[in-house]
């Protein structure tokens, strides 16, 4: 497993190494340094296995929006994904920026090999741990990374009984279908859009019907696109915010079914 080194991660997302706001903050902004939080993350066992920041002409590079996926330096930290048997690492996702356009935050996430796709995950306490930061305002405090990455160890087991129970449930043609215009909405203003196009497998293992399968053919086609709409073809999703949405909105439906069918 190669995760990438400072250099690497500066030319992806040049912002990561600020060291202060833009200068059009005022004195109440809190600064939250990227580089510390990779520091702190790095002592503790975690190591950055994506960055990317948006390109805009409006933002100056140093100082964007910016995303992070941390992922345990152990190998070993990982399950078997049911569908094929490749390994799903745990990730800890962060926001950030030094130009206000987003505050800290930081996510549960998990990444699947079979699809080498990152998702976004509900994992129970990383909304308390975000909210002390925000009560505090007090920047970058070293106990929040040791807060996160035991609420990942503590929480990955929970997540992988929540894989499992997704793979024994069957979905019928209309709650796939139910899935399939949550997606579409999540993911396309257009809801013209057949959105069964979404449920199209890019491989044999997602030939399943299990709510674990449905959940990954949906968020995999709503990331990467690559299909036809009406007047375009849907193109790979790569904007920060756009990713969070779909992440956690698909990831939100698929914990939904689970509990319907209780």
């Amino acid at each position: 497993m190669e995760l990438l080194t400072k250099d690497q991660i500066a030319e992806l997302a040049p912002s990561v190494f600020a060291t202060s706001h833009d200068g059009n903050r005022s004195d109440r902004y809190t600064f939250v340094s990227s580089e510390k939080i990779i520091d702190e993350f790095r002592d503790l066992g975690w190591g950055v296995a994506s960055a990317q920041q948006p390109n805009s002409r409006v933002s100056d590079p140093m100082h964007n929006k910016h995303l992070l996926r941390f992922r345990p330096l152990d190998s070993g930290f990982a399950f078997r994904d049911p569908r094929n048997g490749q390994d799903v690492f745990p990730e800890i996702v962060s926001l950030n920026s030094s130009n206000g356009t987003c505050r800290w935050k930081m996510l549960g996430g998990a990444f699947t090999m079979v699809c080498a796709n990152g998702l976004i995950i509900r994992m129970q306490g990383f909304e308390a741990i975000e909210e002390e930061f925000s009560r505090k305002h007090i920047g970058w405090d070293p106990q929040l990374a040791y807060d996160a990455t035991k609420n990942m160890s503590d929480s990955f087991s929970e997540f992988f009984k929540t894989v499992s129970d997704m793979t024994q449930y069957d979905l019928s043609d209309n709650q796939r279908t139910d899935m399939a215009v949550t997606a579409r909405d999540l993911r396309f203003s257009d809801t013209h859009m057949d959105e069964q196009q979404l449920l199209t497998p890019r491989r044999a293992e997602d030939m399943g019907r299990d709510l674990w399968t449905t959940f990954n053919v949906l968020q995999e086609n709503c990331v990467r696109g690559g299909f036809k709409l009406a007047k375009r073809t849907a193109r790979e999703l790569t904007n920060i915010d756009a990713l969070e949405k779909v992440n956690s909105g698909l990831w939100a439906s698929a914990e939904k079914q689970l509990v319907l069918a209780g």
